[in-house]
């Protein structure tokens, strides 16, 4: 059995959403009802054969992300406020064979360079290296819209390779296009995950109580980082953008709180808010 109970996110879809619980509440009519008191949940019903939860609700008055709050919450309620871990699948599609040959391909080419192979061998290995980069980009691109409906602006860079080709400068087009599209994917982890601990805090002069929620999310470590920063720069070298900081859904819950003020709707009682403290 692991440490802390874990929520991981099935699948979401507009007004539905599938958690499994790895922890079972101890009481499930409880645990139902804590989550449910919000207005636009329609229905909560846990399942204790297969310990996955199943919300329905109206996306235009609760967001997904308040659900899975509520519900990480209401699990830790139900272990005497222990630490909970939230895992999502992440939809980032992961590196194939041709990306890392493309990857070779140019390592090949840099090494010829600099040992001073004969310029013909050059120049084959730099149009094979061209060639694959930008294969292996229109593949990425492919594989992203098949799963995602939509590609990644990097994938872009294969403009700026196909404009090195012209000016003569294939090799450092190619390199950087590469780097560009792939390198932060070398980084970024199969599953986004953040903690949540709940704490209940009472006031014996308006005698009432509030949730303090602290959630801190799983951040890059420093190489991680570090190969995010050059993604990201060699992204903007190419006039695509770039970010150096992970997306995830650690930024939905940022926005959960902004729009609320730092302030969620209470548990069970709506008197009893919920704030937030999120932590990177």
């Amino acid at each position: 059995m692991v440490d802390i109970p874990i929520v991981n996110i099935i699948h979401v879809i507009p007004g539905r959403i599938r958690l499994n619980i790895s922890w079972p509440p101890r009481n499930v009519e409880k645990f139902e009802e804590t989550i449910k008191h919000h207005e636009g949940i329609k229905s909560v019903k846990y399942n204790t054969l297969t310990k996955s939860l199943l919300v329905y609700f109206n996306p235009t008055l609760v967001s997904e992300m308040e659900i899975i709050i509520r519900t990480a919450v209401s699990v830790s309620l139900q272990h005497s406020y222990s630490k909970v871990k939230i895992l999502k699948k992440s939809s980032n599609v992961k590196l194939v064979n041709l990306d890392y040959y493309s990857g070779a391909t140019l390592l090949a080419a840099w090494y010829a360079k600099v040992v001073k192979f004969p310029i013909d061998v050059q120049n084959m290995l730099n149009l094979n290296a061209g060639i694959s980069t930008a294969g292996a980009g229109l593949n990425h691109a492919y594989l992203e819209m098949k799963r995602k409906g939509m590609y990644d602006i990097e994938v872009l860079t294969l403009v700026y390779l196909l404009n090195s080709f012209f000016k003569g400068n294939l090799l450092i087009g190619a390199s950087i296009t590469w780097l560009a599209t792939f390198s932060r994917h070398l980084v970024e982890s199969n599953d986004e995950a953040f903690t949540l601990k709940a704490f209940k805090i009472y006031e014996e002069e308006s005698n009432s109580a509030y949730y303090d929620i602290v959630i801190k999310s799983e951040a890059d470590n420093d190489l991680g980082k570090m190969i995010r920063l050059i993604s990201a720069s060699f992204g903007k070298l190419v006039g695509v953008g770039g970010s150096a900081k992970q997306k995830g859904f650690t930024n939905e819950i940022k926005m959960v709180s902004k729009s609320h003020g730092n302030i969620l709707e209470g548990m069970g009682k709506l008197s009893d808010r919920m704030y937030l403290r999120i932590n990177d």
